[in-house]
């Protein structure tokens, strides 16, 4: 089980993997990928992207991409030891 503010991502990413409109969704993707876009910041057909438009492809890279985020959050509010 995923604790902490990387639990919502892994739990949107589940929830894709479920949803009926799944093979719908990728199209989707791929058509705004083929147009020269990317998705950002979002989880889009199961697919986790980062704020850049990368795909974070492993679990484990998921963990470290929102620890970093949320370190930054810290840093910006003041909050970081």
């Amino acid at each position: 089980m995923v604790e902490g503010p990387n639990r919502v991502t892994f739990d949107a990413k589940r929830d894709c993997s479920h949803c009926p409109r799944l093979e719908a969704c990728r199209a989707d993707v791929a058509t705004v990928v083929s147009a020269g876009d990317t998705p950002r910041s979002i989880i889009w057909a199961g697919v986790v992207c980062r704020h850049d438009g990368t795909v974070i492809a492993t679990d484990r890279e998921i963990r470290v991409y929102y620890d970093q985020i949320e370190g930054q959050r810290a840093v910006e509010r003041g909050s970081a030891a």
